[in-house]
């Protein structure tokens, strides 16, 4: 594991042991209602399902719900293991794993992959290597749902800048990596690491007594 990967698995040890999240995202509802509502729950618990960066959980138990046959990964071992005590009990959970997915050997292919609020989490030369090795994970024609931090964020632009895009924050993510992109950005981030784009939301939302902008690209892409 690289520095990067480092300081990044130390700040979000303590974000998910401070704050366990359980209900699913929003944006993950959405994406898995706009494609599998209407599919039969007997193929669903045919296809293969994967959360890249499972945290507490709370994405994969949505998968969970819908009847795929779902597995997560994550690099933090209190993270996994949260998962777990989360999600005991549901007999089509097949593995949680505790690493980096691009040094596991799945040997597999998979329907569906959520990668949500971890992506941006490294530079962009990590970022394309990690999309590529994602790539070779996902079933031709199947489904991915992503999202990148947006330039309009709060964050942006703020910490050590590395790159243009890329800074190491001092916020109450202190000493965590963030790269943010334009929609152009993104989406050729996606095209250029052989993936193509289905669908383009962008979530926004204000916190902290209104002081905080929060913003992501949020895609669905196949190949």
């Amino acid at each position: 594991m690289n520095k990067m990967d480092e300081q990044n698995k130390s700040v979000w040890k303590n974000v998910i042991e401070n704050a366990v999240m359980l209900y699913p995202a929003e944006s993950v509802a959405r994406f898995l209602g706009r494609n599998y509502s209407k599919i039969d729950r007997a193929v669903i618990s045919e296809m293969k399902a994967l959360d890249i960066g499972t945290g507490s959980g709370r994405n994969l138990k949505a998968l969970l719900d819908y009847g795929f046959q779902s597995y997560g990964i994550d690099y933090i071992a209190d993270a996994c293991n949260i998962a777990k005590n989360n999600l005991q009990g549901y007999k089509n959970l097949k593995e949680i794993y505790c690493g980096n997915f691009t040094e596991y050997n799945f040997n597999m292919e998979f329907d569906v992959i959520l990668i949500f609020g971890v992506i941006f989490l490294r530079d962009v030369k990590s970022i394309t290597n990690d999309l590529l090795v994602i790539n070779k994970l996902l079933k031709s024609n199947g489904k991915m749902f992503i999202n990148f931090r947006t330039t309009y964020d709060y964050l942006y632009q703020t910490g050590q800048k590395i790159d243009d895009n890329t800074f190491i924050l001092e916020n109450e993510y202190k000493d965590a990596v963030y790269s943010f992109f334009n929609l152009d950005e993104a989406k050729e981030l996606l095209i250029n690491t052989g993936f193509k784009i289905e669908n383009i939301e962008r979530e926004d939302y204000y916190k902290d007594n209104l002081h905080k902008h929060n913003s992501w690209w949020m895609l669905q892409v196949t190949k």
